[in-house]
């Protein structure tokens, strides 16, 4: 399990949240899958991916949750 510093809800600032969902499909992109809808419920994000049928799911998951968490504690000085 990932979550952000201190678990701000950082989603729901609209800027950062579209720049977070543009990172989390160029994540997505950059593992080999699709991309097709990067959505939100309050605080928690919904993905609709196309995965290559070589590729493992979690593995997939792991990596972009990982990442993601990472980059927000890392910008989060932008809001």
């Amino acid at each position: 399990m990932s979550s952000t510093k201190n678990c701000k809800p950082y989603l729901q600032n609209k800027a950062f949240r579209d720049e977070v969902f543009r990172y989390i499909a160029g994540t997505i992109e950059g593992l080999g899958a699709k991309s097709l809808i990067v959505g939100r419920y309050v605080d928690h994000v919904h993905l609709l991916v196309r995965i290559p049928a070589k590729e493992c799911v979690s593995k997939l998951v792991g990596q972009t949750k990982s990442s993601t968490s990472l980059h927000i504690n890392s910008n989060s000085n932008q809001i």
